[in-house]
Parts: C-alpha cells; sequence; structure tokens
C-alpha cells in the first residue's frame, strides 16, 4: 500500500466518523472491511521501514566517533575545575572520578537489556547530546530530557547501560563510588586492622 492509498484510506474513516458523528453517542461507527486492512498494511509498512532505518543507523558510525582520541576540551574543562579556589576538599576529590567516555571499553552492543529499554534511553538521553541544536526550539525542546534514574537490583546492568550511553553520546561520565562520598555525609570511613 501506498502513502497515497493510506490517506485515502484515512480520509474516508474520518468522513466515515463525521456521518455518524451528529448524535453523540455511544452507538457503532461503521467502518469498511477494506479500511481496516489498508490502515492495517500501512501500519506494518511504517514499522518496516523504521525497524530498517535504525539497523542502518546502527550500522553508520555516530557523529561522535568512538575511537577518536581523548577530547581536549574535556581535559582543559577538568584543569580549569581543578584550578578553582572556591572547591572543598570534597569536590576536589571528586574531579578524579570524571571518566572520558572515549576511553570506555561499554558500547551499546555489550548491553542485555530488552531493545525498548535501550532504544528509550537512547532517545531519552543520547539523542539529545549528539543533536543538541534540534533541541533547541520547537516540539523538541519540550520534550527533551536531561536524565534519567535508573532503578534496579545490583547486576541488572545499570552501570553498563549508563557507560554505553556516555560514550556513545561523547558526554564525560562521572563515576563515584561509596567511599569517595562516605566521609561528605558525616561517616567515617571504616578503619582497618586486624580482626580479632
Amino acid at each position: 500500500m501506498t502513502l497515497p492509498e493510506y490517506f485515502k484510506a484515512k480520509r474516508e474513516l474520518v468522513k466515515a466518523r463525521r456521518e455518524h458523528a451528529e448524535a453523540l453517542s455511544l452507538s457503532l461507527t461503521k467502518v469498511p472491511w477494506v479500511t481496516i486492512c489498508q490502515t492495517w498494511w500501512v501500519r506494518q509498512d511504517a514499522e518496516r521501514q523504521r525497524k530498517s532505518w535504525i539497523s542502518e543507523q546502527l550500522k553508520s558510525p555516530t557523529p561522535l566517533a568512538i575511537s577518536a582520541p581523548p577530547s581536549t576540551d574535556l581535559h582543559d574543562l577538568i584543569e580549569r575545575v581543578r584550578g578553582d579556589q572556591s572547591l572543598d576538599a570534597h569536590e576536589k576529590r571528586l574531579i578524579g572520578c570524571i571518566v572520558d567516555p572515549s576511553t570506555m571499553p561499554t558500547s551499546f552492543q555489550d548491553v542485555h537489556l530488552p531493545v525498548g529499554t535501550v532504544d528509550a534511553i537512547r532517545t531519552m538521553i543520547s539523542l539529545p547530546l549528539l543533536y543538541p541544536e534540534a533541541f533547541r526550539a520547537g516540539v523538541l525542546k519540550s520534550h527533551s530530557m536531561t536524565g534519567a534514574l535508573l532503578l534496579g537490583p545490583p547486576g541488572v546492568g545499570k552501570t553498563l547501560l549508563a557507560r554505553a550511553v556516555a560514550r556513545e553520546s561523547g558526554a564525560a561520565m562521572v563515576m563515584i563510588k561509596p567511599s569517595d562520598v562516605m566521609d561528605m555525609v558525616g561517616i567515617p570511613p571504616p578503619a582497618c586492622g586486624p580482626v580479632g
């Protein structure tokens, strides 16, 4: 089914709805079976086209080449932050937790999660980082997200997914371990000594 045929079928459906919309009720609307079949085939064709487009996009390299040398902008930023006199001791200690995305070995091929989950994270997080100019105005601006909260038990792939997003989008990642922040909240690090 071609696109003009789809629009013709859709117009027939709208016309049928308008004809029965005089009296707002819960009565049935007559829709020709041909219209239903045509609409279903158009939907199936659109889904096939979407899947083929996604597979082509996955085969082609991303705009930010992952094999590129580490970004000098990131290193310059880290050096400027290190030189900032307003940072306290805790903040200075966390500077070492910033990871350059080009050094991360993880990719979406390593993530073993449902395809829908990976696609959703890619759509919400990676696209605004890869194409910021597209998300500065219009519909995309109102629907852009700045992050996602990954919640789940240990070992389900939350960190792996975050690393893959950072690598694909070229965004720096801050990898903080609990031991990096324990004394910030008033819990001293555990004392190491002989058990006995």
